[in-house]
């Protein structure tokens, strides 16, 4: 861990998370931090009660994911080369999951929308949840310019 804290970042792959990325290699640049980028994943489930949804390897899930954390680090690197970077894949839900991983954070930061309104309007607001529960003060990064509501 770097002297200047650990920053969490939750990734789903959004345009939201890729601004949040950037805004908290930024600040662990300034600090002499660490960014732990995280991506949460979930097997797919069914609404309805008499369809079961088709298999899905896991391992496969995981290693997209984790290609996806590699992608998005390599290029933020290359603006913030004296950043140490970790990547995170967690099977789960993602607001816990980002608690969980939050535990030894100095900040956990996260975009104000993920991949699409009606997705938060079925499973809540990830930055709402996550606000409330973490371990560590929350940095939600809003807007095309990556302003920060803390």
């Amino acid at each position: 861990m770097g002297h200047g804290g650990v920053f969490t970042v939750g990734d789903d792959g959004s345009s939201s998370a890729r601004r949040a990325l950037n805004w908290a290699a930024t600040e662990a640049a300034r600090r002499g931090g660490v960014v732990r980028l995280v991506a949460c994943f979930t097997p797919p489930v069914s609404a309805e009660p008499w369809h079961v949804p088709p298999a899905v390897d896991i391992d496969r899930v995981r290693d997209d994911a984790v290609r996806h954390l590699h992608a998005a680090v390599a290029g933020t690197e290359q603006r913030h080369p004296s950043v140490q970077f970790e990547t995170e894949a967690r099977l789960g839900p993602a607001a816990a999951q980002l608690v969980d991983a939050a535990r030894d954070s100095t900040l956990l930061v996260v975009g104000s929308r993920g991949r699409g309104a009606v997705r938060s309007l079925l499973f809540g607001s990830v930055s709402h949840e996550v606000s409330a529960r973490a371990p560590c003060p929350v940095v939600i990064v809003r807007g095309e310019s990556g302003d920060a509501e803390p």
